[in-house]
């Protein structure tokens, strides 16, 4: 399976490519619908070596932490600070999760960037930096798919059917790292095609099914924002498809219960809440 550089769209390739030539010290990549833009920033990494000599290097949190830690930072902040055999140093820095501790960290090597190294800050979300962090990097956006484009590519490189592959495109949401992903992994392919369907249950399922789901994943604050995302998805389709006053109330009350739960609420309670209050 290849890569899936090619479903990136031409605007974000020609931005890119562009920023590949004088690259700032600092550069904010944002994903697509929330999806972490990896395959984007293998690319923009690629253009500025490619351009320039040196080496592409990585930091991601460490195995099960949910972001970077400021332990990482200063072992950044003293590899930096090596001498460079050639050409750029390009840090890929995956920073969605890192707490603001480990930010302002991090901020000094912004402030004092180190010569011929490129930083690309790569987060889902640009909102979950902080506002000094932002202001002193150059801010690119991953830009969705072309379902055709995409839907082609599964044929040629998933060999799966036709209605798995109208499944990924919805569950994907326009993020070709997140398509790669789905389609390549079996395991996690399964797993939100489950979500999908529990979701799909939250618009439209009798209160005794949703109950059931619950059963399933109402300890896991990850996944059941997940499945209320989808819900959420799901209904913002049907009301821009149909204008019915009940699809709209439905959408406020899921949205309302997301926010809940998204700011540290007991996931059970509001889970069970929300299902039941749903009217």
């Amino acid at each position: 399976m290849t890569d899936g550089t090619e479903l990136l769209g031409e605007s974000f390739k020609q931005a890119a490519s562009q920023l590949a030539i004088d690259p700032p010290h600092a550069m904010m990549l944002s994903g697509v619908q929330g999806y972490t833009p990896r395959i984007e920033a293998d690319l923009l990494a690629g253009l500025i070596i490619g351009g320039h000599g040196g080496q592409v290097q990585v930091l991601r949190p460490e195995k099960d932490k949910t972001g970077i830690s400021i332990e990482q930072v200063r072992g950044l902040y003293q590899a930096t600070r090596s001498k460079q055999a050639s050409g750029r140093a390009v840090w890929q820095l995956y920073l969605e999760g890192a707490s603001d501790a480990a930010q302002n960290a991090l901020l000094k090597l912004l402030e004092e960037p180190p010569l011929h190294t490129v930083f690309i800050l790569v987060v889902a979300h640009t909102d979950s930096l902080l506002q000094t962090i932002r202001s002193r990097s150059q801010p690119l956006s991953a830009t969705p798919f072309s379902p055709q484009q995409a839907i082609a590519w599964l044929e040629r490189e998933a060999g799966l059917d036709t209605a798995t592959n109208q499944q990924l495109l919805f569950l994907s949401e326009g993020s070709a790292t997140e398509l790669v992903h789905l389609a390549g992994d079996e395991q996690y392919r399964m797993l939100q095609l489950e979500n999908a369907a529990a979701a799909k249950r939250l618009v439209g399922s009798p209160v005794y099914d949703c109950l059931t789901d619950l059963n399933q994943y109402g300890q896991d604050r990850e996944r059941t924002l997940r499945i209320l995302h989808l819900a959420i998805v799901m209904l913002n389709r049907l009301a821009a498809a149909q204008n019915s006053p009940g699809i709209l109330r439905q959408l406020r009350h899921y949205l309302k219960y997301y926010e809940r739960i998204h700011r540290n609420g007991n996931v059970r309670a509001q889970m069970l809440a929300a299902i039941t209050a749903r009217g």
